[in-house]
């Protein structure tokens, strides 16, 4: 069986698939939607038809699985890929001193179940 986590980074990351709403923090722009692809404790990859600007503070809301509330982050896009439709994706820094204790404890529950990091 293939493993599904990215051994590369500081904390690796398992492939998935989660529902995201996002938004540039200052932007009164409408919300935009996305799917997470990739996803670590400490950044995540966002593919979505509309992409926010490098070293932008990102707001991002991720609907787990089976959940109804969704955990929100706080990040900053640190590399923006694009294909040639002109739909890409995002790389994301997790700003982690602005999750919630809940939403740590959910992530880490998700990645329990996932078996990742364990």
């Amino acid at each position: 069986m293939e493993d599904k986590v990215f051994k590369s980074r500081v904390d690796p990351r398992v492939q998935t698939f989660v529902k995201v709403t996002f938004k540039e923090e200052k932007s009164t722009e409408t919300i935009k939607n996305g799917i997470i692809t990739n996803f670590s404790r400490s950044g995540l990859f966002i593919k979505a038809a509309s992409i926010i600007a490098v070293h932008s503070t990102i707001i991002i809301d991720a609907f787990l699985p089976e959940e109804t509330t969704p955990l929100h982050f706080v990040g900053e896009v640190m590399n923006v890929v694009e294909d040639k439709t002109g739909e890409g994706g995002m790389g994301i820094k997790i700003f982690e001193d602005q999750i919630s204790v809940k939403d740590k404890e959910r992530v880490e529950e998700f990645f329990d179940l996932n078996h990742i990091y364990g």
